[in-house]
């Protein structure tokens, strides 16, 4: 053999094992993720039950394309949310439960004012510190509202006999109506099922997860085809140590913008808010590159300016030195949120026109929203006489929520009790502004330029002293 032949077998050798070993290593070789969850399935379904189940599983019969369309949003998030339910090895079943809250739509909020995939209603959430405000809502993240209801189901089923069918039932319903049907249920001497003194929609929770999970292990049977999604978590979170636009990220990262906001639906505006560290998610196939070229995204570029705020600035001298907008400016950096402390600038150089977060509008009015904040905590001393019920009719909240804020065992004798942190609701009427101090400003004449009162600026602001404020101070203004 020649030796130009020779190098034409060798580079045929090569050619054929470099794209076998990239066959395998394609996320479509990838484990499909049903058989994953199947692995771990551990839910026996109670018999009063297996009638509805049924029902379910017929309902899907008639309508294949709904396991389509409920995957649709799950493809970027069930990896995910499985893979921590096998990390604190409870059931894969509670995996399934974000088809039936929300369609694992993190955008998806309820008329009772529940949020994110796993529909956390805020006095849950911010019981466990997660942030709702009007830049944030932590209900919407992946991460923390996963790690969140995980809790909680633990929560639930150590408390409820440790059965989970019963821990489920109480996630939709609550502990204390579970906790009651179990006792009718026993006064009837087991002749009628708890399931039977559920609320409706609770009864049928149960069976439509449980239908899910008998379509999984038997979708051959019942011809209905299960969309492919790997086992490999579509998303990785990334690091940063300054707030970022979502449009520099998509720009930078060559990533779809909305697809970005799907990642990141905790923030409800135009860019990561300016806490000191944040995590950005992003398909993880783009994490390792992604990660690399933010970190080395310059403070200053031909599109980009990070402007850090000196005591002379005003929005109108920066708006007109980087050649755009105040209206810009205040977009990308939730100028109108008084929880965020801002001592930099995301600024989008020469543009006039005002950001917007998606062609698709009503994807943007999703990512914006219109919530309020989360509840405040409050510390509620225990009188003598006072039970549990009676401190919930007073301050307007449920017992179980009670009970659940402050880890009180059944039945909730409050003797050794000394106080009770109870959860309530901000004033929903109240909205917030931000505003820098001008020289030659006083607290006297900026309450009466915003029709306030003095003290109310200084409790939004927590001012120690309302005279000595200084030009470029932010202060918080109630409306």
């Amino acid at each position: 053999m020649n030796t130009h032949k020779k190098q034409q077998t060798i580079i045929t050798v090569a050619l054929t094992v470099l794209l076998t070993v990239s066959n395998f290593a394609t996320p479509n070789n990838n484990p499909e993720i049903w058989k994953t969850m199947q692995k771990n399935f551990a839910i026996a379904p109670h018999p009063a039950i297996n009638q509805e189940i049924q029902k379910q599983i017929n309902w899907h019969i008639k309508h294949p394309e709904a396991i389509t369309e409920m995957t649709e949003n799950a493809q970027y998030y069930l990896a995910y949310v499985l893979e921590q339910t096998s990390k604190h090895n409870l059931p894969s079943e509670l995996a399934l439960i974000p088809f039936i809250e929300s369609n694992y739509d993190p955008f998806a909020k309820s008329v009772k004012g529940a949020a994110g995939i796993w529909q956390l209603m805020p006095d849950m959430a911010s019981a466990n510190g997660l942030t709702i405000n009007e830049s944030i809502d932590d209900r919407r993240d992946i991460t923390q509202s996963t790690q969140t209801a995980l809790k909680h189901l633990k929560y639930l089923h150590n408390k409820l006999y440790r059965r989970w069918d019963y821990a489920i039932a109480a996630y939709n319903a609550g502990e204390g109506r579970v906790r009651k049907a179990i006792k009718q249920s026993k006064e009837s001497q087991g002749k009628i099922s708890w399931t039977s003194f559920l609320p409706e929609q609770t009864r049928k929770y149960l069976p439509k997860i449980l239908a899910l999970k008998t379509i999984i292990n038997h979708n051959q049977k019942y011809q209905i085809q299960l969309p492919h999604i790997s086992e490999t978590p579509f998303f990785t979170e990334i690091p940063t140590k300054k707030p970022f636009a979502f449009t520099q990220i998509s720009e930078k990262c060559k990533i779809d913008s909305d697809l970005l906001h799907k990642l990141n639906p905790r923030w409800k505006g135009h860019s990561t808010s300016h806490e000191k560290k944040n995590t950005i998610s992003v398909p993880s196939n783009i994490a390792f590159s992604c990660r690399k070229k933010l970190r080395k995204t310059p403070l200053f570029n031909n599109r980009w300016a990070y402007h850090k705020i000196s005591e002379t600035d005003t929005l109108k001298n920066i708006a007109k030195f980087y050649d755009t907008t105040v209206a810009s400016i205040k977009k990308y950096n939730f100028l109108n949120n008084p929880s965020e402390k801002v001592t930099h600038l995301i600024i989008r150089k020469e543009s006039k026109s005002t950001p917007i977060l998606s062609q698709d509008k009503n994807f943007a009015e999703k990512i914006i929203a219109d919530d309020n904040f989360g509840p405040s905590p409050l510390t509620h001393t225990v009188k003598d006489g006072e039970t549990i019920h009676s401190i919930a009719k007073q301050h307007q909240v449920k017992t179980g929520h009670i009970a659940y804020w402050n880890q009180l065992k059944y039945p909730y004798d409050l003797k050794k009790t000394k106080h009770l942190v109870i959860w309530k609701q901000q004033n929903k009427n109240t909205s917030y502004i931000r505003y820098i101090v001008q020289p030659g400003d006083s607290i006297y004449k900026i309450a009466k330029q915003h029709k306030t009162s003095i003290h109310k600026i200084k409790t939004a602001s927590k001012l120690t002293d309302v005279n000595n404020i200084k030009p470029n101070q932010v202060l918080t203004i109630p409306q």
